[in-house]
């Protein structure tokens, strides 16, 4: 049997979570993640953090 193919819209942390829920369910199935945003995923609450030097843009990522 193939495995299941999974389309998640959107690649904010709420389609990551939606990811790795799907991933923890289903170690097999194809997982794909569509983004309109051109950088990685990442935590935008920490984006002060990055402002005041606290954390660099590679450390938010999710």
């Amino acid at each position: 049997m193939a495995p299941t193919r999974y389309v998640i819209v959107g690649g904010s942390a709420a389609g990551m979570a939606a990811a790795q829920a799907i991933r923890e369910l289903d170690s097999h199935g194809a997982i794909t993640v569509l983004s309109a945003e051109a950088d990685p995923p990442y935590y935008r609450p920490l984006i002060p953090f990055i402002v005041d030097g606290r954390k660099t843009a590679g450390e938010i990522g999710l």
